[in-house]
């Protein structure tokens, strides 16, 4: 990577992007106001850049949250650079120092939420919550000259809505604080999603399919986050508490909720009630069970929940899983995963990010003149930039790495030039057998083309005067299959006395049990069967 030149801003406000978190690359953003040099976060896996400098990259470093590809570049910077202030919230400085069990972390300067403090006459810093994570900070910087007073937002990864274990940002605090430049998250781009309660309705739906149908459910989760978010859910809901049911967690998911248990009085106040009745994670009496996974291989008795960050480590060797399992991946993601006739595939959506319907809430609510958007894939950020809502009232940035951007504060609104949305053109002919659609051979370029064409199947539906055109994975088609399967096949789920995941035919061996769908007895009837 190339030696980062020293600074030299046009503008008294500028931003330099050592990366922007395209990708796994991390976040790390050189903030300059005035004379003033501030790193954002610090989660380059490589310090090359910042070490070529030839002395201290920035006067003070902030990190927003715990997770590695914000934090995990720190220890290293503390090391070459010891004097170099580094500022996170209480929460934060306790979770940060897991990314390095092996080695020293630096030293970190803990604010409480809502504190200003001065790092220099004329210059503040102040944290405020987040939501996404327990810590996760939005970072508030002013800088005061004699004509006029500047503010700077950088939120870090953010979420409006509220989750199990962290609430979300508070919008009616931050209303009326009209940042002149507002640098935020864009994980998730344009996309709208349900309503956090709504995901998680869904996602318990999938759970409790797989457990009644005789299968464990797997979790390969990311360690610090989802996977406690999950945890508390499960032990929590209406629909799962006082499950006769065993939830285990794995490796460093596992040491995680220790951190949490160590942090429970800055949770939030529901939390903090729940942990006075019974133990929030490890509890061996209430129903459903928590427990950790000490031994590997790793084969539980009966259909359980199980999560972690390392799957493959539980059984180390042949046959990978012991009994019959239900993998459930975040959406987007995917694993390597052995073709076993005993395990299926799902995807969940329970996202810890703001969609793209609350960030444009959250910008609108902020008013800043420019917006910088970062740490999203290119196609998400251009899907925001390229809405007329946000193109017609700020200056937006979408900056590339070790890039100047520059920030010029005035009255008069300049809006820099945006990339537009790429449209291609196409021929509709009707056939005697059905519709041909034919459409440049350029969109074959877009990272897009190739999940969406996988199999070289579509679905289309109509979006009021709109065809809408959606690839059809081969995840999808195996489980149609799947499915297909099954209701052909005489088994309990198309017997007539099938209900609730048990059988209710008296003449049945298996009456009055929990059955599978799959299963079958000699006395099955059909859906269409008389009453006997």
């Amino acid at each position: 990577m190339a030696t980062v030149p020293p600074p030299r801003p046009k503008s008294l406000l500028a931003c330099f992007p050592f990366a922007v978190g395209h990708g796994q690359e991390g976040v790390c953003l050189l903030l300059c106001l005035g004379p003033y040099r501030l790193l954002l976060d610090c989660g380059l896996a490589d310090l090359s850049p910042l070490l070529d400098l030839g002395g201290p990259p920035a006067d003070w470093v902030v990190c927003s949250h715990a997770h590695a590809d914000h934090g995990r570049g720190l220890a290293e910077l503390g090391r070459h650079f010891p004097r170099l202030p580094i500022y996170a919230s209480a929460a934060t400085g306790r979770l940060l120092p897991r990314l390095w069990p092996d080695s020293p972390a630096p030293d970190f300067q803990t604010l409480p939420w809502r504190s200003p403090v001065a790092l220099a006459e004329n210059l503040t810093l102040e944290l405020l919550p987040a939501g996404h994570l327990p810590g996760a900070a939005l970072t508030l910087l002013t800088y005061t000259l004699p004509e006029r007073t500047y503010r700077v937002l950088y939120t870090g990864d953010f979420c409006v809505s509220n989750l199990q274990l962290a609430e979300g940002v508070d919008l009616e605090a931050l209303r009326g604080l009209r940042p002149d430049v507002l640098i935020i998250e864009s994980s998730l781009g344009a996309r709208r999603y349900p309503h956090r309660r709504q995901q998680e309705k869904h996602f318990l739906q999938l759970i409790d399919q797989a457990l009644q149908s005789g299968r464990s459910a797997l979790l390969p989760l990311q360690p610090l986050g989802p996977g406690q978010e999950i945890l508390k859910l499960l032990r929590s809901h209406h629909q799962f508490t006082g499950r006769d049911l065993d939830l285990w967690a794995s490796g460093a998911l596992a040491d995680y909720c220790d951190l949490y248990l160590d942090l429970l009085e800055i949770l939030p106040a529901n939390v903090q009630n729940f942990a006075q009745h019974q133990p929030l994670f490890w509890d061996d009496k209430i129903y459903p069970r928590l427990g950790r996974i000490r031994e590997i291989p790793f084969s539980p008795q009966r259909p359980g929940v199980v999560l972690t960050e390392d799957w493959a480590a539980l059984w180390p060797e042949v046959p990978p899983f012991p009994g019959r399992w239900t993998v459930l991946l975040p959406e987007g993601e995917s694993v390597s995963l052995p073709p076993l006739p005993q395990v299926n595939l799902e995807t969940y959506a329970l996202t810890d990010h703001s969609d793209g319907r609350n960030t444009s809430q959250l910008i609108h609510n902020l008013r800043p003149q420019h917006i910088v958007f970062v740490h999203g894939a290119p196609q998400e950020i251009q899907d925001l930039t390229s809405l007329e809502e946000l193109q017609s009232r700020y200056q937006l940035h979408s900056p590339r790495p070790q890039t100047w951007v520059d920030l010029p504060i005035g009255e008069r609104f300049l809006q820099p030039t945006v990339p537009l949305p790429v449209r291609y053109e196409g021929e509709v002919n009707e056939l005697s057998h059905g519709v041909s659609l034919t459409l440049d051979a350029e969109m074959t370029q877009d990272p897009r083309w190739a999940p969406f064409a996988d199999t070289g199947l579509v679905e289309a539906r109509w979006r009021g005067e709109e065809l809408v055109l959606r690839g059809v994975s081969q995840r999808e088609l195996l489980k149609q299959r799947q499915r297909e399967r099954r209701e052909e096949l005489d088994s309990c789920q198309r017997c007539r006395h099938y209900r609730q995941g048990r059988c209710w035919n008296s003449l049945s061996p298996l009456g009055g049990l929990a059955v599978t769908p799959e299963g079958y007895c000699p006395v099955f009837e059909g859906m269409s069967a008389p009453a006997q």
